[in-house]
């Protein structure tokens, strides 16, 4: 490998870009220290505006202030989420792209280097960041229009937005709809990086033990992005919450919904990575004529030289052929059950349950405290 495309990849990133990343570097700010600013930025102005003005507490609205999870959820949980998963994600997908070349799995260098960097091109765009900060506050207005039941936000629907609310539709909500659509937008340019990935020549092993040629660890990095599935399940949540608790809904009402949520958020997820099943397949028959082929020859010179003439005197102790044999059985058995994607049911299963793990919380509309933690008890012990 040349040293210029060692540099490309050892300097790839999917966080460490755009304009508005490379002006908060300037701070050198950790991500709990980010959190803490955009807390104090987007969440207290709101709780000190709602609480002076009379509107954070007692019956003036229907939901005050603190009573509104889905405000409380997307400035507490989400939004911190979201950047707290940076530095982890970023680390899973550098992992993923240096192996492809490491492994040399990719054998063509020049023309990975250049996928590389037209991945860092997309992702550097001097566009996206503005636009992606402009639909961030036309999102933030949209959401606060339309309001089922009078709030800390308006005090009637059709009322003017209060103090907090234009604060609340101006700051707060661009912010974490700026930080959720950065990641979409990587998301987005993983999947490109993926899919360019995949017309590349390969080179897979189809004995390789984790049954996908060799491509196990890129099932790994991209389960990292489970913790963004977690935030966007707890927003959902939330919502749902809001309704059975002001609008009478029960949580039965919602179990498809809830069911098909968190089956769509996983397999989003892991979806880039159906890209890299046509090779797959196309590997794995190429391995099983290969093997079979092989196997072919291999059995017909070990019952040529054991079964068609007397045994030696020491007979079959001693001799590594009947060992050998199956340990060919053994890699022929992989190849046969070589898998046509990436990942593993149970890797599936856990973004599944890291996704529906959100909605647990819904439960204490149906049940107290104790009688949760006692059905969550009886089903892990």
């Amino acid at each position: 490998m040349t040293e210029s495309s060692t540099v490309a990849i050892e300097d790839f990133s999917f966080v460490r870009t755009g304009p508005v990343y490379r002006f908060l570097a300037r701070f050198a700010l950790t991500p709990w220290q980010q959190v803490v600013i955009a807390v104090l930025v987007a969440y207290v102005p709101l709780a000190v505006m709602a609480v002076t003005s009379g509107i954070g507490k007692g019956p003036a609205v229907r939901v005050t202030f603190f009573h509104d999870l889905i405000a409380q959820v997307r400035l507490l949980i989400t939004l911190p989420i979201y950047l707290l998963a940076a530095p982890s994600i970023d680390r899973s997908l550098r992992y993923v792209v240096a192996e492809f070349s490491l492994s040399e799995i990719v054998t063509d260098r020049p023309r990975y280097v250049a996928i590389i960097r037209s991945t860092e091109g997309l992702l550097d765009s001097k566009w996206a960041d503005p636009f992606l900060l402009v639909l961030a506050f036309l999102r933030g207005r949209i959401a606060v229009t339309g309001l089922e039941y009078t709030s800390w936000i308006a005090l009637d629907p059709t009322a003017p937005l209060t103090l907090a609310g234009w604060w609340y539709a101006t700051v707060s909500l661009p912010i974490v709809f700026f930080v959720s659509g950065r990641w979409l937008l990587r998301f987005l340019i993983w999947t490109y990086y993926l899919a360019s990935v995949a017309k590349l020549d390969l080179h897979l092993v189809g004995a390789h033990a984790d049954r996908v040629g060799g491509l196990g660890f890129v099932a790994l990095g991209t389960a990292r992005f489970g913790y963004l599935a977690f935030a966007a399940a707890a927003g959902f949540s939330s919502k749902i919450a809001m309704r059975i608790l002001y609008r009478g809904d029960k949580l039965p009402e919602y179990q498809w919904v809830i069911a098909g949520i968190s089956i769509f958020l996983a397999l989003l997820i892991l979806s880039p990575v159906l890209f890299l099943t046509p090779p797959l397949l196309r590997m794995k028959r190429e391995a099983r004529r290969q093997y079979a082929r092989l196997g072919l020859d291999y059995v017909r010179q070990f019952e040529s030289r054991w079964l068609n003439r007397p045994l030696p005197a020491e007979g079959l102790l001693g001799s590594g052929d009947i060992q050998s044999l199956a340990d060919f059985a053994g890699s022929f058995a992989i190849v046969e059950g070589m898998r046509a994607v990436v990942f593993t049911p149970r890797q599936l299963l856990r973004l599944l349950l890291f996704s529906g793990g959100a909605y647990v919380p819904l439960l204490l509309t149906m049940m107290s405290w104790r009688e949760l933690l006692l059905l969550i008890y009886s089903m892990i012990k």
